[in-house]
């Protein structure tokens, strides 16, 4: 009984984790589209784009992302977003590279990095 209480949170978890069941981390190209400087403090936008090879766009596609601040979490916390909608986020204090790295779950359920990008904190 307790292994079966275990594996029904767990489902849940991975139905709702944003991603769908289709193959969209080998099949389609991720971008991220942000500033490559921010002023420490100030509001940091960026959109997540995904497109196939008809470089058609996929809107609506959910995906996680966290952003490695300067100076900041060994363990940054893990945000949920859309393709093709604007994220905000408000720069770190401390100036340095932030790294954005946005996450997707792949057809068999693992979840591996489909998009990075670099921002200048100043």
């Amino acid at each position: 009984m307790k292994i079966a209480a275990l594996v029904l949170p767990l489902a849940a978890v991975a139905a709702l984790s944003g991603c769908t069941a289709h193959d969209y981390v080998t099949e389609h190209k991720w971008t991220i589209e942000a500033p490559t400087e921010v002023m420490k403090g100030t509001e940091f936008p960026f959109k997540v784009k995904l497109v196939d090879a008809q470089e058609k766009e996929a809107d609506g596609v959910g995906y996680h992302y966290q952003i490695h601040w300067p100076g900041g979490s060994v363990q940054p916390l893990r945000h949920a977003g859309w393709t093709g909608e604007e994220q905000k986020r408000r720069a770190s204090i401390v100036p340095g590279t932030a790294t954005v790295v946005v996450t997707c779950a792949d057809k068999d359920g693992a979840v591996v990095k489909v998009a990075e990008a670099k921002v200048e904190v100043k």
